[in-house]
């Protein structure tokens, strides 16, 4: 039996998808797809030379249920979640394995993730608190003024230059290695979020069953971030939107004032679609 399963939840990022492709079959992998009813043309036959399941949905169920769908064909004791725009060179996936074989209490394990230029991308988040909530990484206010202490905190940016292992609230969910027995034993992801914030999610559930959630920086994974997302903008920023949310009213106590800030939110985002126009800002 394979020791690692690896799902790809693919939406119209086939070009990007074959790449990574091309350097998993080379690996003793179990490799499931999952593609979220793209409008892409998929190479059927290539999957099917190359020992790859792809499982092609009818509809466009999300990027929770997607993986909740592969996780029912995932036979590895260890589960690797991973988005198709990323690109892996080395031993990455087994670095991180190793450290989760060593450390029985360790629920999950995540890369330091860099951009095409080598640029430090975030990596990790501090489970978000109302003041956190105009502070993301993609907000008006920390592309202002980068060094404000709500995005420092949020976004921990003091734990990106080491090499060890480290314990955090949540790793982002680009690329994320699962104990299966971890997964398992929370119940995988909560369908609920149909994108964005999911990983925020199935941290925090990982922590309140004593899983330990770790972020290893020595290992650095490339990430083309918002290839997926780039052809239909509006729509993913509006599931953004619609996630947070779910995630505030699933944690935190009735509070007029979530309700009253995210409806100020809604207005900001909309400003900068409209008017701004520059995809690379954006509220979360």
């Amino acid at each position: 039996m394979k020791k690692i399963s690896l799902i790809l939840v693919n939406y119209n990022t086939t070009k990007y998808l074959l790449k990574l492709l091309s350097f998993l079959i080379k690996r003793n992998y179990q490799i499931i797809v999952v593609d979220n009813n793209s409008f892409e043309e998929l190479p059927i036959e290539y999957f099917k030379e190359n020992n790859i399941l792809l499982i092609r949905l009818k509809k466009n169920y999300g990027y929770a249920k997607a993986i909740n769908i592969g996780l029912k064909y995932a036979i590895g004791e260890y589960i690797g979640i991973a988005n198709p725009d990323i690109i892996l060179k080395n031993n990455e996936i087994e670095e991180m394995v190793f450290y989760l074989e060593k450390n029985p209490d360790w629920g999950c394990i995540a890369p330091l993730f860099i951009n095409e230029k080598k640029e430090i991308l975030p990596s990790t988040r501090t489970f978000p608190k109302i003041r956190h909530l105009f502070f993301g990484y993609r907000s008006i206010i920390y592309k202002i003024f980068k060094r404000n202490p709500y995005s420092f905190q949020f976004l921990n940016l003091d734990k990106y230059n080491g090499e060890k292992a480290i314990e955090v609230d949540s790793v982002i969910g680009t690329f994320i290695i699962f104990r299966k027995k971890a997964l398992d034993s929370i119940g995988n992801f909560d369908e609920n979020f149909f994108l964005f914030a999911e990983d925020l999610d199935i941290c925090k559930r990982l922590w309140e069953k004593s899983w330990k959630v770790i972020f290893y920086p020595k290992v650095k994974v490339i990430h083309y971030l918002g290839k997926a997302r780039e052809k239909d903008f509006i729509k993913s920023e509006k599931a953004r939107f619609r996630s947070f949310y779910y995630f505030f009213k699933k944690y935190y106590p009735k509070n007029f004032f979530v309700d009253y800030l995210f409806s100020f939110a809604l207005i900001l985002l909309y400003f900068q679609l409209i008017f701004l126009r520059d995809i690379k800002i954006k509220l979360f």
